[in-house]
C-alpha cells in the first residue's frame, strides 16, 4: 500500500521509527514509535488513512514529566479499537523505574491524560512500560515491568475512572516461574477486547546455569478478571516442540474474545524462531497444532520476533526481524482445521535503504481486526532513520509465488457455481476468501474434475492447488 512511511519532525540520528506499531480495529489509524528519537527521549507518530493514502496527523507525540534524559518513550505502544486512545511505555524513565503515558484524541489533537503512570508496589528498576496493551474501548490498560524485583517481572492493570487512571489491585506475578534468573514477566502483555483476559509473557523463564546449551525456555501466563480481581488461569503455558534456547513469550497476541493466543519464541532452533498458538477449549488452554515456522527464511530469521492475530484469531502475522542478515520479513498464516497454513511467500517491503546492515523489517507487526491491513515496522531502515510498511489483503495476495510449471485451467472463470479443473496431475485444492480464510478443501480424483462453489457468495477468491511438483495460485471469480 504505497511507499513506506517516515514521520516528519524526527530529531537526531539513529531515531529508529518502527520500533513499535499499533493499528486501530478498522485499520485506518496507525501509531508508530521511535524510542531513540531526540537522543532517546522517544516519540510516537500517528497516521490516518485518507483517499490519498496515509497522512501524518499533527506533530510527533512526546509525554511531559519524564524523569531522566533518556526515558525511551514509545518503547511500547497500544491504540484502542477506535484509534482515539494511545498508550506509550517508557521502561527507562527515572533510571529504569519506568513510566507510561496515555493520550486521548480531541478536536485539536492528541492530549496527555494526566500525569505519567508509575505502578505501586514496584521493586527496584522495574522497567515499567516495557509493554502496554489497551482494551478495545481504551478503558483498561495493562503495563508490563519486566525488570521488577530483580528481573522476576510483574504486570499492572489500570482502569479509567472519572477521567483518571486507577490501578486495579496489586501487581500481577504469575505462579510457577522457575530458573536461576528472573522470568522477566511483563516483557509482553496482551489484553482481550473486553479487557477481562490478560496474557503475560516471560521469555526468560526456566533458565539454569547448569544448562548452558538450553538457555531460557520462556512461558506465558493467563489472568482473568473475576468479581474479586485478577486471577491466574491454569498453569503457565509452554509450547511443545521447542529446540534449545527458545524465549517463548517474547511476543504475544490474544484474540478479541480472549480464546486464541499466539506466542512468539524468536530463539527457537538456534534463532530460526517459531510461533505457538493456543486455544481455550472447554475452559482449558491447549496448544493448537505444531509450532509455526514459515518457509523461505534465510539464516537465523528469529521468527516470532513479533506476532499479531486478527480479532477472530483466524489470521496470524509473525515476523522474523533478523531474516536475511536483518533485512527482516513477515509471514502470514490462516487456520485450516488445527493447522496453520502459510499464505504466499514472506513479505519484505520495497523501498528499504539498508546502508548499514538490514532494515529490520518485522521488529514490530500489527494486524487490523479483520486481518486485511498489516503494519510492519523496520527501525533499522536507512541508517536507523526507520520506517513502517503497510499492506492490504490485495498487496499480500499479489506476493504469492507459483512453484509448479504445471499449466492448470479453471473453466469457466468467472463461474455461476460449477467450475472444472483441468491438469495433468491430481492435487489438493484449497479456496480462500480475500482475508486468507480457508473456505473449501478437497483432493482431486481425476485430471478433469468438476468442483461446485455455488454455495460461495459472489466475489473474488484465491485458490491454492498443491501437486507433487509444487504449488499454483490464482483467482476464481464467482458471479
Amino acid at each position: 500500500m504505497g511507499e513506506h512511511l517516515i514521520g516528519s519532525g524526527a530529531t537526531g540520528i539513529n531515531v529508529g521509527q518502527g520500533d513499535a506499531v499499533s493499528l486501530s480495529a478498522d485499520g485506518k489509524t496507525l501509531a508508530v514509535s521511535a524510542s531513540n528519537d531526540n537522543n532517546r527521549i522517544g516519540a510516537t507518530w500517528v497516521y490516518n488513512l485518507s483517499g490519498n493514502g496515509w497522512v501524518q496527523k499533527g506533530n510527533k507525540i512526546t509525554g511531559s514529566g519524564y524523569s531522566t534524559s533518556t526515558p525511551l518513550q514509545g518503547y511500547s505502544i497500544s491504540l484502542s479499537a477506535d484509534g482515539k486512545t494511545l498508550a506509550t511505555g517508557a521502561f527507562a524513565d527515572n533510571n529504569g523505574i519506568g513510566a507510561t503515558w496515555v493520550y486521548s484524541l480531541s478536536d485539536t489533537g492528541w492530549v496527555q491524560m494526566g500525569n505519567k503512570l508509575v505502578g505501586s508496589g514496584l521493586i527496584g528498576r522495574a522497567g515499567f512500560g516495557a509493554s502496554v496493551s489497551l482494551s478495545a474501548d481504551g478503558k483498561i490498560l495493562a503495563i508490563g515491568g519486566s525488570e521488577d524485583n530483580g528481573g522476576r517481572g510483574a504486570t499492572w492493570v489500570y482502569a479509567l475512572s472519572n477521567g483518571g487512571w486507577m490501578q486495579m489491585g496489586n501487581k500481577l506475578v504469575g505462579g510457577g516461574a522457575i530458573g536461576d534468573f528472573g522470568s522477566s514477566q511483563g516483557s509482553t502483555v496482551s489484553l482481550s477486547a473486553d479487557g477481562k483476559t490478560l496474557a503475560v509473557g516471560g521469555p526468560w523463564d526456566d533458565n539454569n546455569f547448569d544448562r548452558p546449551n538450553l538457555g531460557n525456555i520462556g512461558a506465558t501466563w493467563i489472568f482473568t478478571l473475576s468479581d474479586t480481581g485478577w486471577v491466574q488461569k491454569d498453569d503457565k503455558l509452554v509450547g511443545s516442540g521447542g529446540i534449545g534456547d527458545i524465549g517463548q513469550g517474547f511476543a504475544l497476541s490474544i484474540s478479541a474474545d480472549g480464546k486464541t493466543l499466539a506466542v512468539g519464541g524468536l530463539n527457537d532452533n538456534h534463532r530460526m524462531g517459531a510461533t505457538w498458538v493456543f486455544k481455550l477449549i472447554e475452559n482449558k488452554w491447549i496448544q493448537v497444532g505444531k509450532k509455526v515456522v514459515g518457509t523461505g527464511g534465510i539464516g537465523h530469521s528469529a521468527q516470532g520476533f513479533s506476532v499479531s492475530l486478527s480479532a477472530d484469531g483466524k489470521i496470524l502475522a509473525a515476523s522474523g526481524g533478523d531474516d536475511n542478515n536483518q533485512a527482516g520479513a513477515t509471514w502470514i498464516y490462516s487456520i485450516s482445521d488445527t493447522n496453520w497454513v502459510q499464505i504466499g511467500k514472506k513479505l519484505v517491503g520495497d523501498g528499504g535503504l539498508a546502508q548499514q546492515g538490514g532494515t529490520g523489517q518485522g521488529a514490530s507487526v500489527c494486524l487490523s481486526a479483520d486481518g486485511k491491513t498489516l503494519a510492519i515496522g523496520g527501525p533499522n531502515d536507512n541508517n536507523r532513520v526507520g520506517a513502517t510498511w503497510v499492506y492490504t489483503t490485495n498487496s499480500i495476495i499479489t506476493g504469492l509465488i507459483n512453484t509448479s510449471e504445471e499449466n492448470i485451467l479453471f473453466s469457466p472463470n468467472p463461474t455461476l457455481g460449477l467450475i472444472t479443473i483441468r491438469s495433468s496431475q491430481t492435487g489438493n485444492l484449497e479456496i480462500y476468501d480475500t482475508k486468507g480464510l480457508l473456505l473449501k478443501k478437497l483432493k482431486t480424483e481425476s485430471l478433469d474434475q468438476q468442483v461446485d462453489i455455488s454455495d460461495l457468495k459472489a466475489g473474488a477468491y484465491l485458490y491454492r492447488f498443491k501437486m507433487i511438483d509444487g504449488v499454483k495460485y490464482g483467482k476464481i471469480v464467482k458471479e
